[in-house]
């Protein structure tokens, strides 16, 4: 979503589209009970896991803080990269 111009309605439904997802189920189950109900049940496990004020994003890796904002995408690779998981994006980052 990050990467597209527009509403944040523009950018859910082009990257639903992208990721073959039915928008209207999306929105719908944003806007019911569903929806609240993750979104309530998302900012109790927020709160239980960081008590302190944090800021948004709050980006963690295996537990541990990344530092930023601002977060890049190369700066996020090169941090997971650093775990030692095997992706794809892995092999075309360069890990410093």
């Amino acid at each position: 979503m990050d990467g597209t111009k527009g509403t944040p309605v523009v950018k859910a439904t082009t990257c639903a589209k992208q990721g073959s997802l039915d928008f209207d189920k999306i929105s719908s189950c944003f806007k019911g009970d569903q929806g609240a109900g993750l979104v309530k049940a998302a900012s109790e496990y927020f709160d239980k896991k960081f008590p302190k004020p944090q800021g948004i994003p709050h980006v963690e890796i295996n537990g541990k803080a990344v530092s930023g904002p601002p977060y890049t995408f190369d700066a996020l690779i090169k941090e997971l990269c650093a775990t030692g998981i095997k992706a794809g994006a892995c092999s075309k980052a360069v890990i410093v």
